[in-house]
């Protein structure tokens, strides 16, 4: 799991180039809404970081659909992204086949399965890579972005995707496994995570999707409970949480920032840090780096990534078995 962490910024400009061979239909194009179709640490989460990075760009409603049901809203004129790796996501097939039913343009991005059999009605989007499907979320991504661009739904994102492998590449030496402690914030966060359940905050709209992404990498990588939270809704009601529970000094709160974040959003973190502190067993603040937005998310998803792997590490757990998904499997196919 490692190789592919430090490889993220590879994989992202290999997408790039075969994205290039992937053409929309003119027909398809400047569709009423999206509706992505995934679920789990891959392709749902990937569908939660475009929509949070394209927030102020996309000029139609991008909705995720991780269930079993199609919106009743879905139409001819709705584009839908059926995403899955594996091609065999139960809830994403049985979306997939209601979305085609109903007539809806639909594109199966997938790396084999049901989801990849020559359908007329369906236009492939094939994924290439072969890990794990949380490990594939920079190819994904980048499939994402392309579809919406053809559609002209957002402008051509090449400038801050070759800004983000940039930026990948300068920043992965500080965290990979042979650099240190001492120089290594990603090792240092784990140690402080370490006997603590943590708790993950960001911010709508800038970091509350990686929010997620780092509650989900804990729980796939480093085998332990993680939650996640996002301001402003924190303070409007689950921050009366932390008055008296007598469990507050068990979390470990990770505040995930932006550099570009507006005066109001710092202001609700500087007050979050100040009433935590004193409450919760650590608080810890890191922030985005990059000159681009798409550049400043994928910084923190690399470094979530690595916390989680180091996490567990230091549990002498191998962070890339998921044994429980496969028992889950196993039951729910009986």
């Amino acid at each position: 799991m490692l190789t592919h962490i430090f490889d993220l910024p590879d994989q992202i400009d290999q997408a790039r180039a075969r994205a290039a061979t992937f053409n929309l239909p003119d027909e398809w194009k400047k569709p009423a809404n999206v509706l992505l179709i995934g679920t789990g640490g891959g392709s749902g989460t990937a569908g939660e970081l475009a929509r949070a990075c394209l927030h102020d760009q996309l000029a139609v409603p991008f909705v995720i659909a991780s269930g079993y049901d199609l919106p009743a809203w879905a139409n001819p004129h709705t584009l839908v992204i059926a995403a899955s790796h594996s091609g065999t996501t139960e809830e994403t097939l049985s979306t997939f086949h209601q979305a085609r039913a109903r007539g809806c343009r639909v594109i199966a991005l997938t790396g084999g399965g049901t989801l990849a059999q020559d359908r007329g009605d369906v236009l492939p989007y094939p994924l290439q890579g072969r890990q794990m499907p949380r490990a594939l979320i920079g190819e994904i991504l980048v499939a994402i972005f392309h579809i919406l661009h053809q559609a002209e739904l957002i402008p051509d994102p090449a400038r801050e995707w070759v800004d983000t492998i940039t930026t990948l590449r300068a920043i992965r030496d500080l965290w990979t496994v042979i650099t240190p402690t001492e120089q290594n914030r990603a090792k240092q966060i784990a140690r402080l995570l370490q006997n603590h359940t943590p708790l993950i905050i960001g911010a709508t709209p800038d970091t509350d999707a990686i929010a997620l992404r780092w509650k989900r990498q804990f729980g796939e990588n480093a085998k332990v409970l993680a939650f996640w939270s996002a301001l402003p809704p924190l303070h409007h009601d689950e921050i009366v949480g932390w008055q008296a529970d007598p469990l507050q000094r068990q979390f470990a709160v990770v505040l995930l920032r932006n550099p570009n974040e507006s005066p109001a959003i710092k202001k609700r973190f500087d007050a979050t840090r100040a009433l935590l502190t004193p409450r919760a067993g650590v608080v810890i603040e890191e922030w985005a780096t990059g000159a681009t937005r798409l550049a400043q998310m994928f910084s923190l998803v690399l470094l979530g990534d690595y916390v989680s792997c180091y996490l567990a590490l230091a549990r002498d757990l191998d962070p890339t078995p998921v044994a429980l998904i496969d028992e889950l499997k196993r039951v729910m196919g009986q």
